[in-house]
């Protein structure tokens, strides 16, 4: 993994600039970069290219991943309450939130997000009425 020092009055911009250097330029590259570091991390890398994330690397190809992983592993689907709500699986969340009702407002999965966000972000394809029975718990 590559590093760099940083400057001793770091801009915002620059630091943008070092972090789009430091990234994986694939993320075929980046998926198999975070297995290989952080295993047991499935969950997250799948996460991480299911949602919209406004970065150099997003785009439909990741998003494309994302759905091929969820089709060879659907228990991606309900591992956390974060990846239920990110595929819209709305018996999951409900189970789950019957099981922990905090959970709704418990930030989580790669980018530190609350299952909200992670639906809303999410790029994967979803019936609108699950997408809308997901939001409403």
């Amino acid at each position: 993994m590559s590093t760099m020092p940083l400057p001793e009055r770091p801009a915002v911009a620059g630091l943008h600039k070092i972090a789009r250097d430091l990234q994986p330029h694939s993320s075929s590259e980046s998926a198999e970069l975070v297995e290989e570091f952080h295993p047991g991390t499935r969950l997250d890398s799948f996460l991480a290219h299911a949602v919209l994330r406004y970065d150099d690397d997003d785009g439909p190809e990741r998003w494309a991943a994302a759905a091929k992983m969820l089709a060879e592993s659907p228990e991606l689907a309900v591992g956390t309450i974060w990846s239920a709500a990110a595929t819209a699986n709305h018996q999951a969340v409900q189970q789950l939130l019957i099981e922990d009702a905090h959970a709704a407002t418990r930030s989580g999965g790669p980018f530190g997000w609350e299952p909200l966000l992670y639906l809303t972000y999410s790029r994967l394809p979803a019936p609108l009425d699950d997408v809308l029975a997901t939001a409403r718990l």
